[in-house]
């Protein structure tokens, strides 16, 4: 296993063979720069990781004073994830993601990582315990940047 890999916040606490059981439900996919990855209201539940690249997180905002019809929220950069609250709540996608760069990323089928987690109690404690982690410092680090624009 890439110790790349085994560096991620999303496995931290996590040993080899339980990072290998969570990688036996992905797919290395490539996509080109500006290749819509999701899509805003899409029903799909998969999760991501991003292996290589950059990719712009943005959301339909139609009527935007700027004439935008996308507001971009943030950029994500490897090793950060995406598709969380969809994996978290079986709801519609709440954001486009876009490939800034040509981009590779690892897509978890989100129906077996959820059966994974739910059989293998110790694992699915710790992989929540670490995307709660990830999602607080996002939820902050928005918090930070929308004050500071003030």
């Amino acid at each position: 296993m890439e110790s790349s890999i085994k560096n991620l916040d999303l496995f931290n606490n996590l040993n080899e063979n339980e990072i290998a059981i969570l990688l036996e439900v992905h797919k290395l996919l490539s996509f080109k720069k500006d290749h819509l990855i999701i899509e805003e209201s899409n029903i799909e539940f998969d999760f991501y990781l991003l292996a290589s690249g950059r990719v712009s997180v943005e959301m339909n905002a139609p009527g935007m004073p700027d004439g935008k019809e996308q507001k971009q929220i943030t950029v994500l950069n490897p090793g950060e994830s995406f598709g969380e609250i969809t994996f978290l709540e079986g709801m519609r996608r709440s954001a486009n993601i876009r490939a800034l760069t040509d981009v590779t990323v690892m897509r978890f089928d989100g129906q077996e990582l959820h059966s994974i987690l739910e059989k293998e109690t110790k694992i699915g404690y710790i992989f929540m315990k670490n995307l709660s982690t990830i999602l607080s410092r996002r939820v902050r680090d928005l918090n930070f940047k929308w004050r500071n624009q003030c």
